[in-house]
């Protein structure tokens, strides 16, 4: 990340790319789309085809990958992984929010609260009793840390987060706004007389190294038991993981996912947008569930599911096929009960 106040150079960016600059040194300012690059400005282009309005932008230098040909004389630097590449600008050009070390005169530590070196607490965030914060992790403005939670090194949580107690998170993990971690789960037992008595949670969470929460995403905490997500899962926004609910390594829940309680999600499992699922099953690991699919059963590992109950894609592909002859089905079959009836009359 930038965290200095002069701008980057192109020699440092292509440094830093592990690339190699093209033509002359100078300084950049931002990182633009072709159509509103300025001289001062860097355009990446990710695909060949975005080459001519890169060519044809005001752009300073571009970044391309080594083997596209320039027809022009322009300042580029050369990269061996365009998508890395990529990745790395926009992390150099994030812009640097309050992370100085320190705790914010409004902010409320308890004493009993260990914070290590680089930490830093924003204002009228509230660190409660027993927790521990590693070295270099920022607590944004608002939010709230509970009790004997702890975070790992390098942790980013922004503003406005609620992590309850007892969950405990491993190193870099990510967690934005409104996100709820450590809820208690919907849990009620019914009565002979058909009343609803609240079941509590007191189980806990465990979140792995380099995990990311979106948006208010709400993760509940286990029963009695710790739940999981697994270490490189990414969580989209607005997703619900239900009590007892578990994610495995390197998962992707893209968006408003909801899973009921007592789910299982193994590893490398990618769900799409509003996903949802009934209670006490598990997808394999390697699947993947396209978007608005209801999972109504285990799924197998390795396959890709879809539609409501999601069942393997060329069955539901064939299944839709179907319905759209549907309509011509039917007049086919008015007109052969209009032919039998005409044929019986005679």
């Amino acid at each position: 990340m930038n965290t200095t106040l002069t701008p980057w150079t192109r020699a440092t960016l292509a440094t830093l790319l592990g690339g190699v600059l093209e033509g002359n040194d100078a300084n950049v300012i931002a990182i633009k789309e072709p159509k509103n690059a300025t001289p001062n400005d860097l355009t990446c282009v990710l695909r060949e085809q975005y080459l001519p309005a890169a060519l044809g932008s005001a752009a300073g230098v571009l970044v391309v990958s080594k083997d596209v040909k320039i027809p022009t004389a322009r300042a580029v630097i050369r990269v061996t992984d365009i998508e890395s590449a990529w990745v790395l600008l926009l992390r150099a050009f994030t812009p640097n929010f309050d992370r100085n070390p320190g705790i914010h005169p409004s902010a409320v530590v308890h004493e009993t609260a260990q914070i290590e070196s680089g930490v830093c607490v924003g204002a009228n965030a509230v660190v409660a009793r027993d927790v521990k914060i590693g070295a270099g992790s920022v607590i944004g403005a608002g939010s709230y840390i509970g009790e004997r939670s702890s975070l790992g090194a390098n942790c980013l949580i922004h503003p406005n987060v609620t992590i309850l107690h007892d969950v405990q998170m491993g190193a870099r993990v990510l967690v934005q706004s409104g996100a709820v971690i450590g809820s208690d789960g919907f849990g009620f037992q019914r009565t002979d007389d058909k009343r609803h008595i609240r079941q509590e949670q007191i189980g806990g969470v465990l979140i792995e190294d380099d995990v990311e929460i979106g948006v208010q995403t709400v993760i509940d905490r286990g029963t009695i038991n710790t739940i999981r997500i697994g270490a490189r899962t990414k969580i989209g926004p607005a997703c619900i993981i239900a009590h007892n609910s578990s994610v495995g390594s390197d998962s992707l829940l893209i968006g408003a996912v909801q899973l009921a309680g007592s789910v299982t999600i193994e590893d490398r499992v990618v769900m799409w947008g509003q996903v949802g699922s009934v209670g006490h099953i598990t997808v394999g690991s390697d699947s993947m569930v396209t978007a608005q699919s209801g999972i109504s059963k285990d799924l197998p590992a390795g396959g890709t599911y879809r539609g409501s109950p999601a069942q393997p894609i060329r069955d539901q592909l064939r299944l839709e096929a179907n319905m759209r002859e549907i309509g011509s089905l039917k007049e086919k079959l008015q007109l052969l009960a209009a032919k039998i009836s005409e044929l019986e009359s005679k």
